[in-house]
C-alpha cells in the first residue's frame, strides 16, 4: 500500500474535517469519507 505524506497543516485539515464529520453524526469516518466531504464542500454554489 503506498504512503501519503501530509506536513502538520494538512495533517491538522484532516483531523479538523474529521471531527467536524463526528459531529455530524459520521460515526468512524475513513481518509476517503474526509477527501469526498473535502470536495463536496469545495464545490458547493
Amino acid at each position: 500500500m503506498k504512503k501519503i505524506r501530509t506536513d502538520d497543516n494538512a495533517h491538522e485539515i484532516l483531523y479538523v474535517v474529521k471531527r467536524e464529520m463526528k459531529e455530524r453524526g459520521i460515526e468512524r469516518p475513513t481518509f476517503s469519507d474526509v477527501i469526498r466531504w473535502m470536495y463536496h464542500e469545495s464545490h458547493k454554489n
